[in-house]
């Protein structure tokens, strides 16, 4: 169990930490962690939701499977998908992030005299590269080519952009799906990354 001088804690099991590389930090980019960012140490916890990194951390607690989650498991329980919030803290799932992926900027090119319009994205979270992305408006889903996007690694994010000609003005939906049913992908199914965009000109 990591915990903080404000009471934040988190328990792990040394086998979660060991996987997501887990170290304690007292610098970021070089110099001293500044206050707001957990001096004088801060756990980090690579891959994992920023509810588990504490800050200001001023004791490690060893503790057994039956210890009860902390005060902080339990708020952010929702967000870390867990489908209940158990007794227990070692019976919670880890808090690590899905992968996701989203549209966030569309631009509006002349292409041969005619309006074409370039979706950008971004792709973050999971636990491998993943080898098949797909987008979709309203009904029309299309598969995103793999030479538009680079996931060799999912140490950071990654850029996506697919050309699109909308068949009609109006208002559109869209959405990401990662197809592979190996991947877990809960937040990204759950709606919170769609996006809307209203075309006016073909």
């Amino acid at each position: 169990q990591r915990g903080s001088i404000p009471g934040a804690s988190w328990i792990f099991s040394l086998e979660q930490l060991q996987r997501a590389g887990a170290f304690l930090a007292t610098h970021m980019n070089g110099v001293p962690l500044p206050a707001d960012h957990g001096a004088p140490i801060r756990l980090a916890m690579p891959g994992w939701y920023g509810c588990t990194w504490i800050k200001w951390i001023n004791e490690v607690t060893l503790v057994d499977a039956s210890e009860e989650p902390t005060g902080q498991m339990t708020e952010f329980a929702g967000r870390t998908h867990q489908p209940s919030v158990p007794d227990r803290a070692s019976a919670f799932i880890p808090a690590t992030i899905d992968q996701s992926a989203m549209p966030i900027r569309i631009e509006q090119w002349e292409v041969d005299g005619e309006p074409t319009y370039r979706v950008f994205g971004i792709l973050w979270g999971g636990d491998r590269p993943i080898d098949e992305l797909v987008f979709g408006f309203n009904a029309e889903k299309v598969t995103v080519p793999r030479q538009n996007y680079i996931h060799d690694n999912n140490a950071m994010w990654s850029l996506w952009e697919y050309e699109w000609k909308p068949t009609a003005p109006g208002r559109y939906d869209l959405r990401m799906e990662v197809p592979d049913p190996a991947i877990r992908t809960r937040r990204l199914d759950s709606g919170w990354y769609r996006r809307t965009v209203q075309i006016e000109e073909l």
